[in-house]
């Protein structure tokens, strides 16, 4: 009762690729020293939840402690753990055994890295919107223009008249109804066929760099997923990258599912309106205007 074990890391959060230090203590609060103090622990990610159980034997001298330090590289976005199940005491002679339950654990979280170059996509801020084009390959629907002006400092992109400017060699803005109040609900579909498929994290990568752009484009955006365990659709309204993190956050502890487009599917059965639809999967950006 008088031993301890623990096990750290120094960091909460860090990005996709990196290396992290993982430290196990070991602290002998007896009054006699111990031979061995063998520590069971184990390693998992919360969206691949094959457990890696390993060992690890510390000496446990008097009133020191003792520890070992090991790096640990992180290669998956998502929540990673770390824990301490148990471990178990000898006596010298190794004739007799206790064995202690623990309870010590860490979690990081893993994200894309800031650094990843983003791929623009100028077609999300025009198509749709043209009063003399409408696109039905994926359900594009366009609405008429009611008027039009030049364009003012800090109007949003998405509202330009493209072909106009380039044929006038101005910027000219459309008012319309149905983008006045425009918004993107961005669908990040949790499909995972199969513990070793890159699907996943492939789709984490083009959300995290998507949902960049959008903020880089100052566009007002919903960053959504369907939750399995609540059965609905769970959405943030993002401003700032720090949202952008919490919003991975809370879908990082979220259930996979291996129904291709299952999020896109229950979006159109829901009969949810939130302006321009883009589907993410692990193959891109998907354009989906509804």
């Amino acid at each position: 009762m008088k031993i301890e074990c623990s096990i750290s890391t120094t960091l909460v959060i860090t990005e996709k690729n990196t290396t992290i230090p993982v430290k196990i203590i070991a602290l002998n609060h007896c009054v006699f020293p111990i031979s061995d103090i063998e520590i069971k622990y184990h390693l998992k990610h919360y969206f691949y939840p094959n457990t890696q159980d390993l060992e690890i034997i510390l000496p446990g001298l008097l009133k020191q402690t003792n520890s070992a330090t090991f790096d640990l590289k992180l290669t998956k976005n998502g929540c990673f753990q770390a824990a301490i199940s148990e471990f178990r005491i000898y006596d010298f002679l190794r004739l007799f055994s206790f064995r202690k339950k623990v309870d010590s654990s860490f979690e990081v979280l893993v994200i894309p890295s800031f650094s990843q170059e983003i791929t623009f996509h100028p077609d999300l801020y025009t198509e749709g919107f043209d009063e003399y084009e409408e696109s039905s390959s994926k359900g594009n629907h366009s609405s008429n223009v009611t008027d039009l002006r030049e364009y003012i400092p800090g109007d949003r992109l998405q509202k330009i008249h493209w072909k106009l400017s380039a044929k006038i060699g101005k910027l000219m803005i459309k008012e319309n109804e149905n983008t006045t109040d425009h918004q993107f609900f961005v669908i990040n579909e949790l499909y995972l066929p199969s513990l070793d498929s890159p699907y996943l994290d492939l789709m984490l990568d083009h959300s995290f760099a998507f949902a960049k752009e959008l903020l880089a484009h100052q566009q007002n955006f919903f960053y959504a997923y369907y939750s399995k365990q609540k059965e609905d659709f769970v959405y943030f309204t993002l401003k700032s990258e720090e949202d952008l993190v919490e919003a991975l956050t809370e879908l990082y502890y979220e259930s996979t599912y291996d129904l291709e487009n299952l999020g896109l599917i229950t979006y159109q059965q829901s009969g949810l309106q939130k302006g321009s639809v883009v589907q993410i999967t692990h193959k891109g950006v998907e354009h989906v205007l509804i």
